[in-house]
Protein backbone atom coordinates (compact mmCIF):
# COMPACT_ATOMS: atom_id res chain seq x y z
CA UNK A 1 0.00 0.00 0.00
CA UNK A 2 1.29 3.74 -0.80
CA UNK A 3 1.50 6.44 1.80
CA UNK A 4 -1.45 8.74 0.43
CA UNK A 5 -0.82 12.87 0.33
CA UNK A 6 -2.55 14.90 2.74
CA UNK A 7 -5.39 17.18 0.71
CA UNK A 8 -5.88 20.19 2.31
CA UNK A 9 -9.55 20.82 3.85
CA UNK A 10 -10.12 24.97 3.76
CA UNK A 11 -13.10 24.07 5.71
CA UNK A 12 -11.50 22.50 8.47
CA UNK A 13 -8.65 25.41 8.87
CA UNK A 14 -11.26 28.24 8.42
CA UNK A 15 -14.02 26.72 10.16
CA UNK A 16 -12.21 28.56 13.36
CA UNK A 17 -10.89 31.86 14.31
CA UNK A 18 -9.08 32.65 11.02
CA UNK A 19 -6.02 33.81 12.84
CA UNK A 20 -6.11 30.55 14.87
CA UNK A 21 -3.86 27.25 15.23
CA UNK A 22 -4.57 23.79 13.32
CA UNK A 23 -2.84 20.69 14.20
CA UNK A 24 -2.72 17.86 11.49
CA UNK A 25 -2.36 14.79 13.09
CA UNK A 26 0.01 12.30 11.20
CA UNK A 27 0.10 8.35 12.31
CA UNK A 28 2.61 7.16 10.63
CA UNK A 29 2.67 2.74 10.48
CA UNK A 30 4.56 0.40 9.45
CA UNK A 31 4.69 -3.38 10.47
CA UNK A 32 8.29 -3.31 10.84
CA UNK A 33 9.05 -1.33 14.25
CA UNK A 34 12.86 -0.68 13.30
CA UNK A 35 12.33 0.61 9.84
CA UNK A 36 9.59 2.83 11.49
CA UNK A 37 11.41 4.22 14.07
CA UNK A 38 14.43 4.63 11.03
CA UNK A 39 12.25 6.38 9.07
CA UNK A 40 10.64 8.76 11.30
CA UNK A 41 13.78 9.93 13.10
CA UNK A 42 15.40 10.40 9.26
CA UNK A 43 11.97 12.66 8.68
CA UNK A 44 12.66 14.49 12.31
CA UNK A 45 16.36 15.47 11.80
CA UNK A 46 16.05 16.43 8.32
CA UNK A 47 13.89 19.66 9.74
CA UNK A 48 15.82 22.39 11.38
CA UNK A 49 15.15 23.46 14.76
CA UNK A 50 14.30 26.72 16.99
CA UNK A 51 16.06 27.95 20.08
CA UNK A 52 14.17 25.92 22.02
CA UNK A 53 14.80 22.55 19.98
CA UNK A 54 11.06 22.45 17.81
CA UNK A 55 11.58 20.84 14.89
CA UNK A 56 9.79 22.45 11.67
CA UNK A 57 9.76 25.11 8.92
CA UNK A 58 8.28 28.31 7.42
CA UNK A 59 5.61 28.78 9.70
CA UNK A 60 5.15 24.87 10.79
CA UNK A 61 6.38 22.93 13.69
CA UNK A 62 6.31 19.05 14.60
CA UNK A 63 5.11 17.63 18.03
CA UNK A 64 6.00 14.20 18.73
CA UNK A 65 3.34 12.25 20.50
CA UNK A 66 4.90 9.56 22.12
CA UNK A 67 1.91 9.19 24.59
CA UNK A 68 0.02 7.99 21.73
CA UNK A 69 2.77 5.73 19.62
CA UNK A 70 3.22 2.21 19.62
CA UNK A 71 6.10 0.49 18.05
CA UNK A 72 4.28 0.08 14.87
CA UNK A 73 2.60 3.81 14.79
CA UNK A 74 4.37 6.90 15.44
CA UNK A 75 2.07 10.00 15.77
CA UNK A 76 3.29 13.13 14.80
CA UNK A 77 1.47 16.27 15.42
CA UNK A 78 1.74 19.19 12.49
CA UNK A 79 0.98 22.57 14.08
CA UNK A 80 0.69 26.15 11.93
CA UNK A 81 -1.38 28.95 13.23
CA UNK A 82 -1.95 32.77 12.18
CA UNK A 83 -3.02 34.11 8.91
CA UNK A 84 -0.60 31.59 6.80
CA UNK A 85 -2.16 28.77 8.75
CA UNK A 86 -3.38 26.72 5.83
CA UNK A 87 -0.31 27.26 3.84
CA UNK A 88 1.36 26.05 6.67
CA UNK A 89 -0.54 23.26 7.66
CA UNK A 90 -0.20 21.94 3.44
CA UNK A 91 3.88 22.73 3.62
CA UNK A 92 4.02 20.56 6.53
CA UNK A 93 1.94 17.99 5.44
CA UNK A 94 3.70 17.53 1.86
CA UNK A 95 7.25 17.73 3.45
CA UNK A 96 6.44 14.64 5.67
CA UNK A 97 4.47 13.14 3.03
CA UNK A 98 8.00 13.53 0.42
CA UNK A 99 10.14 12.66 2.69
CA UNK A 100 8.28 9.45 4.65
CA UNK A 101 6.92 8.30 0.74
CA UNK A 102 10.66 7.29 0.21
CA UNK A 103 10.43 3.70 2.78
CA UNK A 104 8.67 1.43 1.24
CA UNK A 105 5.70 -0.11 3.22
CA UNK A 106 4.91 2.65 5.43
CA UNK A 107 1.60 3.68 5.64
CA UNK A 108 0.20 7.89 6.50
CA UNK A 109 -2.95 8.56 8.65
CA UNK A 110 -3.92 11.87 8.44
CA UNK A 111 -6.47 13.15 11.42
CA UNK A 112 -7.48 17.05 11.44
CA UNK A 113 -8.04 17.91 15.02
CA UNK A 114 -10.42 20.13 16.42
CA UNK A 115 -9.44 22.32 19.51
Amino acid sequence: MKPIRYKLDYDWVWSHNSLGTRTLRLIIKDDDPAKLRTAVTSYIRSLPTDANGIAGRGGWAIYPNVNESTPNAIVIDIVSGGEDVADGIEDGADYAYNHLRKTAGITLEWRQLED
